[in-house]
């Protein structure tokens, strides 16, 4: 099939987000991943906690505070003494004003969204088949953390204050390896992931046959809003 009609469907389907972020793959210079083309594209992150796969991921987040389990504190650690604030001072940290892809280098810890069904050779997404996963498929959110930062009477030991935390998403759109991504009937607006007689067969090859045949096509970062959240009993961490 004309895999440009693919948002069409989605648009019947109200997979609206789908769609734009479908369509702004085919608009773009045909760049291709790791090298991706600017700028990022952004969702609104209260948009994919509708979902209840991101919901139930994000409030696993809050409620296993992973943004002090031991993964977390090794990275705070590391993070703190990049910005050299491990001293004798007591110190801010954390700007959570900033945008997403700005806290790149400050993220403490993540959590993924989504999981996969093996079929045959093949890596199918499902999850109930709706506009997040048409937009996003899997993905993580990633947790930034603002606090203070003192030392404590041990020698070379800090204590580590978080009275806030950010919350975002980061995705890649790309088209790379070998994945079917359905079977898709313009004829009906349907979609299937698993039935073959369903319509015809879209991979990610398809995606790249269509870049290489017309000069456009370009991978490129998903954002979202940082998402601010204030800790109402601060977590205390010392490292």
């Amino acid at each position: 099939m004309d895999i440009t009609k693919i948002p069409g469907i989605m648009r019947k389907k109200n997979w609206t987000e789908g769609a734009r972020i479908m369509e702004a793959w085919f608009n773009r210079p045909p760049v291709i991943k790791p090298a991706y083309s600017t700028p990022p594209h952004f969702i609104d992150i209260d948009w994919a906690l509708g979902f209840s796969a991101a919901k139930n991921t994000y409030n696993e987040i809050i409620n296993e505070t992973v943004w002090a389990n031991d993964a977390a504190k090794k990275e705070i650690k590391r993070w703190l003494t990049r910005q050299n604030l491990l001293n004798e001072s007591k110190n801010n940290f954390g700007d959570l004003t900033k945008s997403a892809p700005d806290l790149e280098s400050d993220y403490v810890n993540y959590r993924s969204v989504g999981s996969y069904l093996y079929y045959y050779y093949d890596y199918y997404y499902y999850s109930g088949m709706n506009d997040l996963t048409a937009t996003l498929g899997r993905f993580v959110l990633r947790v930034a953390i603002a606090g203070t930062v003192e030392p404590t009477s041990i020698m070379n030991q800090h204590k580590v204050t978080v009275n806030e935390i950010g919350i975002y998403v980061r995705d890649t759109y790309d088209f790379e390896g070998d994945q079917s991504l359905g079977y898709w009937d313009e004829s009906d607006n349907s979609v299937s992931y698993l039935n073959p007689l369903a319509g015809d067969h879209v991979t990610n090859e398809s995606f790249r046959d269509w870049r290489s045949a017309n000069g456009k096509g370009g991978d490129f970062l998903v954002y979202s809003n940082v998402k601010r959240l204030t800790v109402l009993s601060p977590t205390v961490i010392l490292i």
